[in-house]
């Protein structure tokens, strides 16, 4: 197992260093607009270790509406390199050349938002869970965060921001708060 594992990761290496140093096409051919990618990590104890630890990062490609099967690339490396790795993966499915637009979704981690260096015309989106999260944290009500964030994907940011200066000016002592999750 150990001997096959280190096989992939040399290819995977070997593709990523194909597109991002020298700019080789990886072969995709399914159109996306836009390419939709998530990611999420989660932190696990290595085995027989009381104190090291590693995250396991995973990454869900999709073409948007009716566009194929998902591509899923997960890992345990280097922020940097298991973007590289990632997209290169992504790029042997999806033409990346064509994309006009990349969405990536998650929890705002720094190492999720590194995806943006490699991914082509990339867009954060924060990830519903984490929006909801946030106002939450905003304005102190589960239920008031649950509206706002009805709101918001009813009626757009420009509707939530005006209802959150709105709240702001009747709760002066959430005002902080609500400047933290305004755009």
């Amino acid at each position: 197992v150990r001997r096959a594992g280190m096989r992939l990761a040399a290819e995977q290496r070997a593709h990523a260093s194909d597109l991002h140093d020298l700019g080789l096409d990886p072969g995709g051919k399914r159109v996306a607009d836009p390419l939709l990618a998530e990611a999420d990590g989660t932190v696990v104890a290595w085995q027989g270790e009381r104190t090291r630890r590693g995250e396991v990062r995973l990454a869900v490609f999709r073409g948007g509406r009716a566009a194929g099967p998902s591509i899923a690339y997960a890992s345990v490396e280097d922020a940097r390199s298991f973007w590289r790795a990632a997209s290169a993966l992504c790029g042997r499915s999806f033409d990346l050349a064509s994309a006009p637009r990349t969405v990536l979704s998650g929890d705002g981690a720094n190492w999720i938002r590194g995806g943006m260096a490699v991914l082509p015309n990339p867009r954060f989106l924060l990830d519903p869970f984490h929006v909801q999260l946030a106002l939450r944290v905003a304005v102190g009500s589960h239920p008031v965060a649950r509206k706002l964030s009805a709101l918001l994907y009813s009626h757009g940011l420009e509707e939530l921001s005006r209802v959150l200066a709105l709240f702001a000016k009747q709760h002066p002592e959430r005002d902080l708060d609500v400047a933290r999750v305004l755009p």
